[in-house]
């Protein structure tokens, strides 16, 4: 089970980085920003994945998009603060502090709403920092929000079809 989820998340990994720079990374919403999909890996890792382990490889994660987007670490800094965050909600938010792990959070594999509210949540957060970073300005504090907003939307709205694509709904046993 637990090579299964290793193989699994390798899988995942590779497979939502190159969904990014191949396709993601070329579409451009308004002229403004790229939707974030790769952070939906870090927020589809196990809830108990070992915190130091999450927090590595949600920095490659970053890392490796920035390298592949020219860019200065922005995305690298901004991951690993959202999987910082992560460790802090994911329970809160998914199963209200109850103790169970979720192997794969998932729109499937918790309550729908709270999923999306994870997503959002957290994606707005990502985007925040990141435009405050690429902006470097106070006075562009609408386009940030706004810009945040907006591409926590389309990323959660992209996340949702992905996963009602890709992943199976539970077979209902009686």
């Amino acid at each position: 089970m637990i090579v299964n989820l290793v193989v699994l998340n390798i899988v995942r990994f590779i497979g939502i980085f190159l969904l990014q720079i191949v396709v993601i990374n070329n579409i451009t919403v308004a002229g403004m920003f790229t939707p974030f999909l790769f952070v939906l890996f870090i927020l589809m890792l196990p809830t108990n994945i070992n915190k130091l382990l999450l927090l590595l490889v949600s920095f490659m994660m970053g890392l490796l998009i920035d390298i592949t987007s020219n860019m200065l670490g922005f995305n690298a800094f901004c991951c690993t603060f959202v999987a910082y965050l992560r460790i802090l909600f994911a329970n809160r938010m998914l199963t209200h502090d109850e103790p169970i792990v979720i192997s794969s959070p998932s729109i499937r594999s918790v309550v729908p709403q709270q999923f999306i509210a994870y997503v959002m949540m957290l994606l707005f957060i990502y985007g925040i920092l990141y435009f405050s970073l690429v902006y470097m300005d106070f006075r562009a504090f609408g386009k940030i929000v706004l810009s945040a907003a907006l591409c926590a939307l389309i990323t959660t709205v992209l996340s949702v079809l992905l996963q009602l694509i890709f992943i199976p709904a539970k077979k209902n046993t009686i």
